[in-house]
């Protein structure tokens, strides 16, 4: 088995993410009220940019429940100020698409929070951006997003007995939590399927600790979540300072170990170290659902004959998209053995789809990996995988045209330009060729 970045013949496509355009917003902000029509607790936009000022909006809810809408003429909702307030009242935030929330949004007393995006229906449509959360005072308090009651958790105990009643639960993590003072927890604390949704409102859980005891021997699978169910659905959390150590052939990931369901910007920081034999990613250790603007960092360390990457160990099938990772992935071998794992930066077995999403992380042992890197898409047209731009080969970066002039042959039109050769050293970090869909290559650190 050899050690590869990812698939042969695969096209990897980096892109900026997108922020929602500001120019069909209604903005909550500090600045003056301008184009937003206030009456009888409901505030709509007249025109595609409109600005509703926070401190007004703060008056109105100290005297009874507000609506926010778009009004069918503003597309977006964007919090660019920071929003509290302390009284009973109810707000209902009404988008015509999408809710972008930038600055926090605290809920300090027994008051109530209403969300509709997207006319009801599941998209991007609640996204959290820089110091962008929802908070809750009161975990009595009442979260209803696109028609459905949540029910709000403050800490891993409360979340765990609640899946643990009913899996297919709607859950949001109702403030920053810090589980440094759980201890270590043995097992994953969602041990069963989860096909619910955990909605994280922008909030953290930092510096969580799960090791099982198992070493050298099959176990239960280990993270976060045991397995994401095809109905499940993970958003906008970030689990932090976290230490996932599974010392058998367990499947393993910070946030959950198998993913059939839908993941969608949640960030994973720390550290992972598996067994020999295990799937093992920095975010999941498999991926048969989806992945959406998520990304990872820190350290993904596992032994001989394991699948590892920085983000998803292996991806079965399913999709990978607007994602990345930074972790640093490692693979130990065992004296004398011949059994290698297969790792990746970004994945470790790629069979899925995989669309604008990259890793800048390195890949040990040696820090050498074997890619064929392609102009096109060959999950879209077989036949690209005719169009070999680059071999990178024991270290040897090779150009197919400048291999192709030296034997007679003319460059082929629609590839990429040529680049000099450059010989990956096994001893520092190197920079990878990466081949997007447009006819040029572009380095990447």
């Amino acid at each position: 088995m050899g050690r590869t970045i990812a698939a042969a013949g695969l096209t990897i496509a980096l892109s900026t993410l997108t922020v929602v355009s500001a120019k069909a917003d209604l903005a909550i902000s500090s600045k003056p009220t301008e184009n937003v029509s206030c009456s009888a607790g409901v505030c709509s936009a007249t025109a595609k940019k409109a600005v509703l000022n926070v401190d007004a909006l703060t008056a109105m809810l100290g005297s009874g429940d507000v609506t926010v809408s778009t009004g069918g003429i503003a597309k977006n909702i964007d919090v660019t100020a920071a929003l509290s307030w302390a009284s009973t009242s109810r707000l209902t935030l009404d988008a015509d698409k999408s809710l972008v929330v930038k600055q926090p949004v605290t809920v300090a007393g027994s008051g109530a929070l209403t969300i509709s995006t997207n006319g009801g229906h599941r998209a991007v449509d609640l996204e959290f951006f820089g110091k962008g959360s929802v908070q809750f005072w009161d975990l009595s308090s009442s979260l209803v997003i696109n028609g459905k009651s949540y029910t709000l958790v403050g800490d891993i105990a409360t979340l765990a007995s609640d899946v643990a009643g009913n899996p297919s639960g709607h859950f949001a993590l109702a403030n920053n939590y810090d589980a440094s003072v759980d201890g270590t927890y043995p097992n994953s604390p969602m041990p069963v399927v989860f096909s619910g949704t955990f909605e994280g409102l922008g909030n953290r859980i930092a510096d969580v600790t799960i090791e099982t005891p198992n070493k050298d021997e099959y176990g239960p699978s280990l993270g976060f979540f045991a397995a994401i169910g095809a109905n499940g659905v993970v958003e906008n959390l970030s689990l932090v300072g976290a230490k996932v150590v599974n010392g058998g052939m367990q499947t393993t990931g910070i946030l959950a170990a198998n993913n059939l369901g839908s993941i969608a910007r949640v960030h994973v920081s720390g550290r992972v170290l598996a067994g020999f034999e295990s799937l093992t990613g920095g975010l999941v250790g498999t991926n048969s659902g989806t992945i959406l603007s998520s990304d990872s960092a820190g350290f993904v360390q596992a032994r001989n004959a394991s699948m590892l990457g920085g983000l998803v160990g292996i991806q079965y099938e399913g999709q990978i998209s607007d994602s990345h990772s930074t972790a640093k992935v490692v693979e130990i071998t065992r004296p004398f053995s011949s059994v290698l794992a297969t790792a990746g930066g970004l994945v470790g077995d790629l069979r899925g789809s995989l669309t604008q999403s990259w890793a800048s992380g390195s890949v040990e042992v040696g820090k050498r990996a074997d890619l064929v890197l392609v102009d096109g898409d060959p999950l879209a047209n077989i036949s690209d995988l005719r169009r070999v731009v680059k071999v990178v080969r024991n270290g040897q970066l090779y150009d197919s045209q400048a291999l192709g002039r030296s034997v007679g042959f003319a460059r082929t039109p629609g590839h990429a330009p040529i680049v000099p050769h450059r010989s990956l050293d096994s001893q520092h970090n190197h920079r990878h060729y990466v081949v997007t869909r447009m006819p040029r290559v572009r380095r990447y650190p």
